[in-house]
């Protein structure tokens, strides 16, 4: 057990930002532990708009527009995360991702990290032969095991 590790979630969505403070301010342990970044990652530093469909803020997506339904757009602070990681001088042992159809750009923003450090990422994919698939194999990553959607990928 790590009593120095920390979690760093970053979450774009202003919403669930909210949300996800609410529910650390209710558990003090995980208050201590998590460190919630609102700012989306990609592949360079920039503002992007994300799209939240009504039905469901976990579809948010930079990717998908959802013009046929109801939905909010927000303009958000998108970064890479190795100049979030190298910048505050992290170690990162693990990368827990999900951000519906990004995952290419936002491995392209982790280049040094994924390839100095090579944390094993756990990441949902539903064509292992997708973009960001063919990113983390020119990284040296390999699947190391499959649960339906979700893959964890290791060096």
């Amino acid at each position: 057990k790590n009593r120095n590790a920390e979690i760093h979630a970053f979450e774009p969505n202003p919403k669930t930002f909210k949300r996800f403070g609410c529910q650390l301010d209710l558990n003090r342990q995980l208050k201590n532990l998590i460190i919630p970044v609102n700012l989306g990652l990609g592949d360079e530093k920039t503002k992007m708009t994300l799209t939240v469909p009504e039905r469901s803020d976990g579809l948010a997506s930079f990717e998908r527009e959802y013009n046929s339904e109801p939905h909010s757009t927000y303009s958000v602070d998108v970064i890479r995360l190795d100049d979030y990681v190298f910048s505050k001088g992290l170690r990162v042992d693990f990368i827990k991702i999900d951000v519906e159809g990004f995952e290419a750009a936002v491995f392209k923003g982790a280049k040094r990290l994924l390839t100095e450090q090579g944390p094993p990422i756990f990441c949902e994919m539903v064509d292992i032969n997708c973009e960001a698939a063919q990113v983390l194999r020119s990284y040296g990553y390999s699947i190391c095991k499959k649960f339906s959607l979700d893959i964890l990928w290791t060096k």
